[in-house]
């Protein structure tokens, strides 16, 4: 399944740092880590912010990195 941004949201933001939350069910955490699975909203996000990304798998706190099309979220 493809991102979908009704599911994002934002916990806590400070000093321009975001924590989000994703529920990415039914896709994997794979998926949800893939480079780009998160593109429709770089324009959103920083580098460095952090997220709460639960998927059908398992939840994982992840840090985004990249910008634009290389947007991606890995698991810390």
């Amino acid at each position: 399944m493809a991102f979908s941004s009704e599911r994002l949201s934002v916990v806590a933001y400070a000093d321009g740092f975001t924590l989000w939350h994703y529920r990415g069910q039914p896709d994997s955490q794979a998926s949800i880590g893939a480079v780009g699975y998160f593109a429709p909203v770089a324009h959103m996000v920083r580098p460095g912010d952090m997220m709460i990304a639960g998927a059908a798998d398992a939840v994982a706190l992840v840090v985004l990195s990249g910008a634009g099309a290389s947007l991606r979220a890995s698991v810390i």
